[in-house]
């Protein structure tokens, strides 16, 4: 049997990729959305990897909730605009889209990439804003369902 004096061991590891995002709130107030305004939003959003982030609207803007439809001089539907901020060891990544782009149907947001970037331990910045509408709204309640997804970029 031959002795040696050293040994070389290969030693091997993996940190699965992943990617989460949560929220302090699951619904916003906008209170009167009659005159143009804006909310700030924090998301909490940790990556270990290079990511992408889509947004999608359920309504393509804020609308009335009573199944009414736009009737006579008035709207039914109140655009809004969505900018995201997610800071990464490489800087930022940012995204902005309007509410109408961001239905399935219309599918013209395309996701947002970190490039080369990860987010870990992060807080991204998520600002809506809304114009007063050229037409009067319906009165009554107004709502979307603005769901933002992360995931490892591909």
């Amino acid at each position: 049997m031959v002795a040696w004096d050293q040994v070389q061991i290969a030693l091997i590891g993996e940190i699965e990729r992943t990617c989460s995002v949560s929220a302090g709130v699951n619904a916003v107030d906008l209170g009167d959305v009659t005159r143009g305004s804006r909310r700030d939003l924090s998301l909490g959003v940790s990556c270990n990897t290079p990511f992408q982030y889509t947004l999608v609207s359920a309504n393509g803007g804020l609308r009335h909730n009573g199944g009414l439809k736009r009737i006579g001089g008035f709207t039914d539907l109140l655009p809004y605009r969505v900018n995201v901020l997610v800071p990464t060891d490489t800087g930022s990544a940012a995204f902005s889209c309007a509410s109408d782009q961001m239905t399935v149907e219309a599918g013209r947001c395309a996701p947002a990439d970190s490039g080369g970037g990860i987010a870990l331990g992060q807080t991204a910045a998520l600002s809506l804003s809304w114009q007063a509408p050229p037409l009067p709204l319906l009165a009554g309640r107004f709502e979307d369902a603005l769901t933002i997804s992360f995931s490892v970029k591909p």
